[in-house]
């Protein structure tokens, strides 16, 4: 058995220490630079990924190459192509207006490349154009079209991420026999469900009426003053508005669990009553303006008086409007000597 030295020992073991080290540290920074959601990529295209996902929005051709020293426009498209194919970026196109495309690539978050890559060739072209599609959805007979994918693996795909709930189908307001495709988090637009008078895919007008009559009660409450004795000027800034009536609406208990009107919603309310002939728009005065502050809205809205019959020579006069008609008399504090509406309509 050979003798082993101690000098020899010392060397032995220095020489394991140098390069253990060296070894678990290359292993450590290969998979920690150039893995990606569990998948290590070539170091191109993990520097060019590394790129894209500091832009959330997004970062055109041009711009990217600005970033990548020494890259061509060909390496961009090569490396960003094979990116693509792995479900890692999304690359788009769209014209720089002097009649050339610039492509813009954007990353894939790490759920939305699990979920890519549990579908098929057909799966991922349907749900690309479920996805282009939105809230309004798509309908299936549009699918097909523009996939260009046969029927039946169309309706196969459809089953197949319905199912794996990836997508949904919910029911259109324009027909009821067809159903349009969406994404399974998505929630239908106003288009597809009819919004929120619609109650499955029917018009409510029960909760119409209720509604307006809600905001008239409201409207005429605001329209007289407090005291019965007194006058509302001509010019009275304080009327309620389609914000102030949505706030009002909104508070209430008037509503379906879930339901919550906007301020279009309410607007359209507000245009049935005034074709009906119960309320009337009043352009805001700046007083109001300056001191509500739903500054937006243009108008107020105040009731009419419902008790006038057509318009005669009594209707058109001051007191055939007045509010407070059964108040004046000549002896009294109001009285047709002091009525500045009298004066000034006797002035015509």
């Amino acid at each position: 058995m050979p003798k082993v030295t101690r000098e020899h020992s010392i060397t032995a073991t220095r020489k394991a220490a140098m390069e253990s080290p060296i070894k678990k540290e290359k292993k450590n920074t290969k998979e920690k630079d150039n893995t990606v959601y569990g998948e290590i990529l070539p170091a191109d295209e993990k520097q060019l990924i590394d790129l894209i996902q500091a832009f959330p929005k997004g970062i055109s051709s041009v711009l990217a190459l600005q970033h990548l020293d020494g890259w061509s426009i060909n390496d961009l498209v090569t490396v960003g192509n094979s990116l693509s194919k792995k479900d890692l970026i999304e690359i788009r196109s769209s014209s720089s207006g002097a009649g050339n495309n610039v492509l813009t690539f954007v990353a894939v978050s790490e759920e939305e490349v699990h979920k890519l890559r549990s579908m098929d060739a057909n799966e991922k072209i349907i749900y690309g154009y479920i996805k282009e599609a939105g809230s309004k959805g798509i309908w299936q007979k549009d699918l097909k079209i523009k996939s260009g994918i046969h029927q039946k693996q169309v309706l196969a795909s459809l089953k197949a991420l319905e199912k794996r709930k990836i997508i949904k189908t919910v029911k259109s307001i324009k027909n009821s026999i067809k159903r349009v495709y969406m994404l399974y988090e998505l929630a239908p637009s106003d288009e597809v469900t009819g919004g929120t008078f619609y109650q499955d895919n029917e018009l409510d007008v029960e909760f119409i009426e209720i509604l307006s009559h809600a905001i008239y009660r409201k409207i005429l409450k605001d329209s007289m003053p407090t005291e019965e004795d007194q006058l509302l000027p001509a010019n009275y800034p304080y009327y309620p508005t389609v914000s102030s009536l949505s706030n009002f609406l909104n508070n209430s208990d008037l509503f379906r669990s879930g339901v919550s009107l906007d301020n279009d919603d309410v607007q359209g309310l507000l245009d049935r009553l005034v074709y009906d002939g119960k309320i009337e728009r009043r352009l805001r005065t700046s007083i109001a303006s300056n001191s509500i502050d739903d500054d937006d809205d243009t108008w107020m809205y105040k009731a009419v008086n419902t008790s006038k019959s057509s318009e005669t020579t009594l209707t058109c006069t001051p007191c055939g409007q007045c509010p407070i008609f059964k108040m004046c008399s000549d002896l009294g504090e109001v009285n047709p000597s002091s009525c500045e509406y009298f004066s000034k309509w006797l002035e015509f």
